[in-house]
């Protein structure tokens, strides 16, 4: 107070403490900013240690750097082991704690270790260790995605049924260079049918016209393709791994729906 000196100390942690307040702008704004902070630095730096100002500049630049390489880092590892299909991502927020562990894991080629209430196993939880190979959300659900250790067969655990999940550090778990949860789920309606060498079926509906809105307003599934018909009805089609699996989706339109195909 009343000194119109200020410490390298107080200037980093100032600088800090502003900078992890923009971890969400955008490289094109974060730049400027970094730039506009060290202008508004240049008055003190006749009052600074040459080699404080120089710590200072560089803290400023990699603190920018660094956190937009984690949001790339980031990004790139949604796209690659996060797939969503169906009409949103169901409560984001239940399972980003876990998609943070989950992503770090596979970045670091690491099993996971969790708690599993199995619902078939009499609502009893199981410690269960994991190679996850990511996360799907499907009608709404989330789920790991992931192989029992010395298993090649993928399996999916419902996130919100997992406790304690971390990382198992003496692990190796090596995902396939040439895997795609997009390419393995994308023609698969439901969890439990895989269509990555599956000729997916052509499904056509044709929906009254007083629930034709909406199917122009909701994505069910990423091969949804919707015609209006002379009549005001909609047809709406899929391609789906195995149409079974839609029974319980259809059933619950009631006799609004009609299938036209597949004839069985």
């Amino acid at each position: 107070p009343g000194s119109r000196f200020l410490t390298a100390a107080s200037l980093i942690s100032s600088c800090n403490s502003l900078l992890k307040k923009v971890t969400t702008i955008s490289l094109k704004s974060m730049k400027p900013l970094a730039t506009q902070l060290l202008l508004s630095l240049y008055p003190h730096k006749p009052h600074m240690n040459r080699t404080h100002f120089e710590q200072l500049t560089k803290t400023i630049f990699q603190e920018v750097l660094r956190q937009e390489q984690e949001r790339r880092a980031l990004q790139r590892d949604m796209e690659k082991y996060v797939f969503v299909c169906g009409t949103q991502a169901a409560s984001p927020e239940v399972v980003s704690r876990l998609t943070m562990t989950i992503l770090d894991s596979i970045r670091r080629q690491k099993n996971v270790q969790l708690d599993y209430l199995s619902i078939s196993g009499g609502d009893r939880q199981r410690r269960r260790e994991i190679a996850p190979y990511g996360i799907v959300c499907r009608q709404d659900v989330w789920y790991l995605v992931g192989c029992l250790p010395g298993t090649n067969e993928l399996r999916m655990f419902r996130c919100d049924h997992i406790q304690n999940l971390s990382a198992v550090e003496n692990s190796v778990n090596r995902i396939p260079d040439d895997f795609s949860l997009e390419e393995k789920y994308r023609y698969s309606w439901g969890v439990w049918t895989e269509s990555e060498h599956v000729a997916p079926v052509l499904v056509r509906l044709k929906v009254e016209q007083r629930f034709a809105n909406k199917f122009h307003t909701t994505m069910y599934h990423g091969s949804q393709r919707v015609a209006v018909l002379d009549s005001g009805e909609v047809e709406v089609s899929f391609r789906i791994a195995e149409p079974g699996e839609m029974l319980p989706w259809l059933m619950g339109w009631g006799d609004t729906v009609e299938v036209l195909e597949p004839a069985e």
